[in-house]
C-alpha cells in the first residue's frame, strides 16, 4: 500500500489535516495500491472545509477507467396506438379501412382468429405502432404537428450538413436550429398555459390527479428495478437469473394449495337447459367495460368493439353463443401477462413486496361479465356479504359496525383476514360451491373451461419470463372472480355465520362480533375450523382483536393457543374504528353545519359566545337523536327515518318547485346570463329547454311513478310496522315537502288584490334582480334615441322596490 499524501510536494497549509490549540499535524491519510499510483494526479488538503471537529478534508484526483457493462437487448413487443380511437375521425377511418379489408362487408366473419387478425392488421396500419418502451426524461406530451415538422426539418438539415460540410449547409442548419428552438419554446409555453387554465376547471380535476399520481410514481422509480433478491436474500444481477426468480416466485404463489380435507359427500348437479346469449346482454356488458385499460396478449382492447358498434355486438353475440354451446373458448383467451406492482412498502428488491396484476383478454372479460350477470340471477348471496353486491357498499358495513359498537358498549370484535384468499381458493371447492348454490351444470362447465389450461408470463423490467401454468386460485383482474369468491365464502360460512351485524363479510375481510370475550373466541375458532378445513387459511399476523369500552381487564382472545393481537383502533374498509366507540373525525361534519348556519345568519350568531352556544345546541340535539339508536328498537326507528324522511321522493318534490321557479319565475334567460357571467360563455340551447320542459317533466313523472309504486316499509322484509309507525313516517316525509305549498297558500292569503293579481305578484321576479340581456338591449335603444347614457341600476330602497324611470317603464 502507498500513502498518497506523501507523494506530492505541497506547502504546509495543504498538508496539515489537524489544527487545535496551536498544534498543526498531519494525521489523516489516503491509501491506495502502489499499482494505482499512476492513476492519481494530485492530493492535498482543502482549506476551509471542516469534516469533523479540528479535522480538515483530504482529497485526491484520480482517473478511473470504468468498463461499461453491456446489457443484452430486450425485445419489447410494439403496441398499437389503440387510444387514438377516442377521436371520432380516427374511429371512422378505422371502420372504413376494416370494411375494405373485409372486402366491403359490413358484418364481421364468424371465425375468431380471422377477425382478430384483420382487426390487428388494420389497427397497425391506421393508428400506427409505438415502440413499447417507457419514455425516460423526455417531455413530449405538448408536441403538436407544427413542432414535429420543425424538428424534422432541423434533423434533415443536420444530416445534410453531416454529409456535406460546407459553410452554406452549416449556416442553414444553425438558422433552422435557432428558429426551431424559438418555435418549440412558444409551443411549450402555450401548452402549459392551456394546461393551467384547464386544471382550474371541473373538467381538469382528472388531469390534476393523473399528473399527481404520475409524479408520485416517477419519484419512486420502481418501474425500472432490474435487480431482485432470491429467496435467501442474495442480489441477482443477470437478466436470466432475475427472470427465473420472478417466474419461480409467482409460479409457487399461484400453484401452492393449502392443506385441506377432501370432500367425501357429493352434490347433485342441476341439469337444465340454458337460454342463448341475447344481444342486449352483450350491449350491457360492453357498456360496463371501462376504456383506457391495458390490453391483454391478444392486443384487442374493448375500444375496438365500442368503435364497431352494432356489428361488434352481432359478432360477439354469435361468438359467445358458440362458446356457450361448445363449452370451449378460444385458446388465445387462456393466456395472460402478469405485471408486478410494488406495494409501496418494504424492500423494493423483494418479490414478496409486489402484487401481481393479470392483463387478460378484454373479449374474455366481456364473456365473463355476461356470465356474471346470469349467475347473479341464479345465486342468492347471504345478507352478511357486503362486498361486490348490488345496492351494498363499504358504507353500509362501516355504519352497521359503528351502530353496533354504540349500542353494545361492552362488545368484542375480531377482524379476520385470510392469507392470499384469491390465490388459494381450491378449484374443486369452487365447483362444489357453485353446484350447491344451484348453478346449472352448463354454467359450471363453462366456468371450468375458463380455468382449464390457463397460463401466464411475468413482464418485468428485464423482459418476459417463460410461460407457466396456473392451477390454483381465481384469476386476478377478472370480472367474474369477485362473485365466484362470494359464492365460495357464502357456502363455507353457512354453518358458522350469525345474522348481520354480528357477522359481516366484505370479500375476504370478516368481522365477528359478540357480547362476551368467550363467545367471540369460540366463534373465531369455529370460523378457523370451517375455512381451513376447505383450503382457506386465517392470517395469524393480520387478524386482530378489539374490545369496545373494556371493563374486564386486559384480556385477549386466542387462536389455536396463540394470542391474537389486541388493538385500540382498526382501519376497517378505510374507516378507523376505535375501541372507545368515539369518532372524533365526525365533528368535522358538525363544524361544517355550524359554519353554514352562521354564514346564513351572521347578525345573530357572529357575536360573543353565540357560535359556541350554537355548537353546544347542535351537539346536544345530535346526542338526543342518537339515544334513540341505542335502544332495542333503534334499527327499526332508523329504517323508518331512512325510508321516509331521507327518501328520494322528498328531494324530487322540492326539485319540481325549484326547476319551475328557476326556469319560469326567475327566468331562463336571466339564468342563462348569470351562467355566462360565471363561466365566460353561453351554454348550448339544449340546456335551456331542459330547464323549461324536460327536467320538470322528468321530476314530476318520477315522483308520480314512485307514489304509484309505493309499498309500505317492512324491516328485513318480515316485520310490519303498526299503523302509527307508517303515520309517523309520512309525517316525517311531509315535514320537508309541505313547507313550500304551505308558504304559497300563506302568501296567497295575506297578499292584497284579486286572486289573479296576487298570483301575478307572487310569480313576478323581484325588481332588484339583474336585468336580462334583452332588457338591457331595449333600454340602450331607448336611451340612445335621446342621446343619453343608460344609467346604472341602483340598489333596492328601504321598501324593497326600485324607483323605475319613465324610459324604463317603456320597456
Amino acid at each position: 500500500m502507498a500513502v498518497v499524501n506523501t507523494y506530492f510536494q505541497k506547502r504546509e497549509e495543504h498538508r496539515v489535516t489537524y489544527k487545535s490549540g496551536g498544534r498543526r499535524t498531519q494525521v489523516d491519510y489516503i491509501l491506495c495500491r502502489r499499482g494505482n499510483l499512476k492513476e492519481i494526479s494530485d492530493c492535498k488538503v482543502v482549506v476551509g472545509e471542516t469534516v469533523a471537529r479540528q479535522h480538515r478534508m483530504v482529497v485526491c484526483r484520480m482517473t478511473l477507467l470504468v468498463c461499461k457493462t453491456k446489457r443484452s437487448k430486450i425485445e419489447i413487443e410494439k403496441k398499437t396506438k389503440w387510444w387514438k380511437l377516442k377521436k371520432e375521425e380516427c374511429c371512422e377511418e378505422f371502420r372504413q379501412k376494416l370494411r375494405q379489408a373485409l372486402g366491403g362487408q359490413v358484418v364481421l366473419p364468424d371465425d375468431w382468429e380471422t377477425t382478430v387478425e384483420v382487426i390487428r392488421e388494420t389497427g397497425r396500419k391506421v393508428l400506427g405502432v409505438s415502440s413499447g418502451r417507457r419514455k425516460e426524461d423526455k417531455e413530449t406530451w405538448w408536441w403538436n404537428e407544427e413542432v414535429q415538422d420543425s424538428i424534422q426539418r432541423k434533423r434533415l438539415a443536420k444530416k445534410k450538413w453531416d454529409m456535406d460540410r460546407t459553410e452554406e449547409n452549416r449556416q442553414e442548419y444553425k438558422e433552422l436550429q435557432h428558429r426551431v428552438k424559438r418555435e418549440v419554446s412558444k409551443a411549450k409555453q402555450k401548452a402549459y398555459n392551456e394546461l393551467y387554465t384547464r386544471l382550474d376547471t371541473r373538467e381538469g380535476e382528472k388531469d390534476l390527479y393523473r399528473l399527481a399520481r404520475q409524479r408520485d410514481r416517477d419519484g419512486k422509480d420502481v418501474q425500472q428495478v432490474r435487480v431482485i433478491k432470491d429467496r435467501d436474500g442474495r442480489v441477482l444481477t443477470s437478466e436470466e437469473s432475475v427472470q427465473r426468480r420472478w417466474k419461480e416466485y409467482f409460479e409457487e404463489l399461484m400453484n401452492e394449495e393449502n392443506e385441506r380435507e377432501k370432500r367425501v359427500e357429493g352434490v347433485n348437479s342441476v341439469e337444465q337447459k340454458v337460454d342463448k346469449i341475447r344481444k342486449d346482454e352483450v350491449r350491457k356488458a360492453l357498456k360496463r367495460m371501462k376504456s383506457g385499460k391495458a390490453v391483454g396478449p391478444d392486443d384487442i382492447p374493448v375500444e375496438v368493439w365500442k368503435c364497431l358498434g352494432e356489428a361488434a355486438v352481432e359478432f360477439l353475440t354469435s361468438l359467445f353463443n358458440r362458446v356457450l354451446e361448445s363449452e370451449k373458448m378460444p385458446e388465445e383467451w387462456r393466456r395472460s401477462v402478469l405485471v408486478p406492482i410494488f406495494k409501496n412498502k418494504g424492500d423494493v428488491q423483494s418479490c414478496s413486496n409486489y402484487r401481481g396484476i393479470k392483463l387478460m383478454s378484454h373479449t374474455m372479460k366481456l364473456w365473463e361479465r355476461v356470465m356474471e350477470a346470469r349467475l347473479r340471477k341464479v345465486v342468492e348471496i347471504c345478507e352478511q356479504q357486503y362486498g361486490f353486491m348490488p345496492r351494498k357498499s363499504t358504507t353500509d358495513a362501516i355504519f352497521a359496525l359503528r351502530i353496533l359498537m354504540e349500542k353494545y358498549r361492552d362488545g368484542h370484535c375480531v377482524f379476520v383476514v385470510l392469507e392470499k384468499a384469491y390465490d388459494r381458493v381450491p378449484r374443486e371447492e369452487l365447483w362444489y360451491c357453485m353446484r350447491k348454490s344451484g348453478v346449472a351444470e352448463k354454467y359450471v362447465r363453462v366456468v371450468q373451461d375458463m380455468y382449464e389450461r390457463s397460463r401466464t408470463v411475468v413482464r418485468c423490467a428485464v423482459g418476459q419470463t417463460e410461460e407457466f401454468k396456473v392451477k390454483v386460485g381465481l384469476h386476478q383482474g377478472s370480472a367474474l372472480s369477485p362473485f365466484l369468491f362470494a359464492i365460495v365464502m357464502d357456502q363455507l360460512s353457512e354453518e358458522v355465520r350469525q345474522e348481520s351485524p354480528w357477522t359481516m363479510m366484505f370479500a375476504d375481510d370478516i368481522v365477528i362480533c359478540s357480547e362476551s370475550r368467550e363467545k367471540v373466541e369460540e366463534s373465531l375458532e369455529r370460523w378457523r375450523f370451517v375455512l381451513e378445513r376447505r383450503g382457506m387459511k386465517v392470517s395469524r399476523s393480520k387478524t386482530e382483536y378489539m374490545c369496545v369500552n373494556e371493563r374486564e381487564g386486559s384480556g385477549t382472545v386466542r387462536l389455536q393457543g396463540e394470542e391474537v393481537k389486541k388493538v385500540q383502533e382498526f382501519k376497517y374498509l378505510g374507516s378507523t374504528v376505535q375501541s372507545n366507540g368515539e369518532c372524533g373525525k365526525e365533528f368535522v361534519c358538525v363544524e361544517s353545519l355550524v359554519t353554514a348556519i352562521v354564514d346564513m345568519h351572521p347578525s345573530v350568531f357572529r357575536r360573543k359566545n353565540r357560535r359556541e352556544l350554537l355548537i353546544l345546541a347542535v351537539a346536544c340535539l345530535s346526542f338526543l337523536m342518537g339515544l334513540i339508536m341505542l335502544t332495542e328498537g333503534g334499527m327499526y326507528v332508523f329504517q323508518l327515518f331512512d325510508y321516509y324522511a331521507a327518501s328520494g321522493m322528498c328531494l324530487l318534490f322540492v326539485g319540481i318547485f325549484e326547476t319551475i321557479c328557476i326556469a319560469w319565475i326567475y327566468g331562463a334567460d336571466r339564468f342563462y346570463d348569470n351562467i355566462e357571467d360565471m363561466i365566460g360563455y353561453r351554454p348550448g340551447p339544449y340546456i335551456k329547454y331542459c330547464w323549461l320542459f324536460l327536467t320538470p317533466a322528468t321530476c314530476f313523472g318520477t315522483f308520480a311513478f314512485s307514489l304509484i309504486k309505493y309499498t309500505p316499509l317492512k324491516y328485513n322484509n318480515e316485520y310490519v310496522y303498526p299503523w302509527w309507525g307508517y303515520t309517523l313516517g309520512w309525517l316525517l316525509a311531509l315535514s320537508s315537502m309541505v313547507c313550500i305549498p304551505l308558504w304559497i297558500v300563506y302568501k296567497m292569503c295575506t297578499s292584497k288584490g284579486t286572486i289573479r293579481e296576487r298570483f301575478h305578484e307572487l310569480t313576478t321576479p323581484s325588481p332588484d334582480l339583474p336585468i336580462t340581456r334583452q332588457e338591457q338591449e331595449k333600454l340602450q335603444v331607448v336611451y340612445a334615441a335621446d342621446g343619453e347614457v343608460l344609467p346604472q341600476r341602483r340598489a333596492s330602497t328601504k321598501d324593497g322596490y326600485f324607483p323605475v324611470s319613465e324610459k324604463e317603464s317603456q320597456c
